[in-house]
């Protein structure tokens, strides 16, 4: 059973890492921007949670319009959504975030 000051410090611990995939945008020395992701234990949790709740919608969804002509449609813009939404929570650069 976790107590509530180990989860402080499971929360706290401050450990991070970043994911660089290289340049994707660069603009004659004035902006030069990489794809980074920064990969920390609250952006972990936070989609994580996206997603848990992304797979909940989409069940509900899915029963809810299973008759409908759009249904495809439904699908396809929560599953946009959701990855956006988990592309703006791993991203570094405010540039990537705009984009996102």
């Amino acid at each position: 059973m976790l107590l509530l000051g180990e989860i402080d410090s499971f929360y706290n611990t401050s450990s991070y890492s970043f994911v660089d995939f290289g340049r994707y945008f660069y603009a004659v020395d004035l902006i030069d921007s990489h794809f980074v992701f920064c990969v920390d234990s609250l952006s972990l949790f936070a989609s994580a949670l996206v997603i848990l709740l992304t797979a909940f919608a989409l069940t509900f969804g899915l029963e809810y319009m299973y008759r409908e002509a759009f249904v495809t449609r439904l699908i396809y813009l929560l599953n946009l959504f959701a990855t956006s939404v988990v592309f703006l929570f791993f991203s570094y650069d405010y540039f990537f975030i705009l984009i996102s």
